[in-house]
């Protein structure tokens, strides 16, 4: 080794145990260093449940990359039982949540966190059925008959406006408390005369000879709304995040009218149904455009508004026992995310 090669050697060596011993404020710590986009970002937690045609339009937003962008992640976690994702975010652990809006009218107050409907997915229009023997010709026919339907949910408040439509009192109708399959495999036993189910149960039914179709949520257009309801933490620690869900639903619905077939594809991929189910389920929800939706969120004396639709059916629930007393429904709503979204991204969704 020449000397040029030690004393550079040498120089090496003594940098290296200066830096070593050198004091902690000229190393640079972790801390200082820039966080990365993962710990910046801001992350919403979104529940949904599985086998709801309205809300498919999340599998082409999970297919398409609409969930992350600009440091912003909305973590879609599906669900095979609607229930346990409606227990989560009422326990805290999703940020929202894909549901009936009577159902988060009636888990508002007792959600930790609160909820908060920021947006309408969809309306049931003939997914939720009333289905009848052949002995009952007409809806008078009802009175004195077993209905099966699962107390307090959506189904029964179906029921409850199909007698009022008739002019019946409940008292005039039996009815016995099942589950929605239940009520199916007991119709079908020939154990009930009536029931009041929503999809897939209502193919069940049919099954029965001489079944037929006597009402439908399409008959009540706007009475059954789903929704995403936050929790009303997130609302306020989570903004921009709730905005950006907004748009990716928004986003999703353009690309489903842009790219018709390839959106069938990847919606009747993750439904995992026959084309004809899914074709059936398909035509019975309608989805809500951005002025539908702005309407919704807005007063009136109609199922075209959440505030008409909230009172009816916080109305119901403290009739049938689940809510001790009429809940407030001021705090039920916020549609600046809503109106953020057609204010800026309105006709950018590409």
């Amino acid at each position: 080794m020449n000397t040029r090669q030690r004393l550079s050697s040498l120089f090496i060596c003594v940098l290296v145990l200066t830096l070593s011993c050198a004091p902690s404020r000229f190393l640079v710590s972790k801390q200082t260093l820039a966080p990365s986009v993962q710990e910046t970002a801001q992350v919403l937690q979104l529940g949904c449940s599985r086998d709801w045609a309205g809300w498919w339009p999340w599998a082409i937003a999970q297919e398409q990359a609409f969930l992350e962008a600009n440091e912003i992640k909305i973590e879609l976690q599906w669900f095979d039982d609607y229930y346990a994702a409606l227990a989560a975010i009422a326990e805290g652990t999703l940020d929202a949540n894909c549901q009936v809006f009577n159902d988060t009218v009636e888990m508002e107050s007792r959600s930790v966190n609160g909820e908060v409907v920021v947006l309408v997915t969809d309306y049931s229009s003939g997914n939720d059925k009333i289905i009848v023997t052949g002995e009952i010709a007409s809806p008078a026919a009802l009175k004195h008959k077993h209905i099966g339907v699962e107390r307090g949910k959506l189904t029964d408040f179906l029921l409850t406006l199909v007698l009022e439509k008739v002019g019946m009192k409940r008292d005039a109708v039996k009815i016995e408390d099942l589950s929605t399959i239940d009520a199916a495999t007991a119709f079908v036993a020939g154990k009930l005369d009536a029931i009041v189910v929503w999809q897939p149960d209502w193919l069940v039914a049919l099954k029965r000879p001489g079944s037929r179709e006597l009402f439908s949520s399409k008959d009540f257009s706007g009475s059954i709304p789903q929704v995403i309801a936050v929790s009303q933490t997130a609302l306020n620690q989570k903004m921009d995040a709730v905005q950006f869900l907004v748009k990716s639903w928004f986003k999703s619905l353009h690309f489903i009218n842009q790219n018709p077939d390839l959106s069938r594809e990847i919606m009747l991929t993750h439904s995992q149904l026959s084309d004809a189910k899914f074709e059936m389920f398909s035509q019975g929800i309608h989805l809500l455009s951005v002025d539908e939706n702005i309407r919704a969120l807005t007063p009136g004396n109609n199922f075209d508004h959440l505030g008409f639709t909230a009172q009816k059916a916080a109305q119901f629930l403290t009739e049938a026992g689940l809510l001790a007393e009429q809940p407030n429904l001021t705090t039920l709503f916020d549609d600046r995310p809503l109106r953020a979204y057609r204010q800026n991204d309105l006709g950018r969704e590409s």
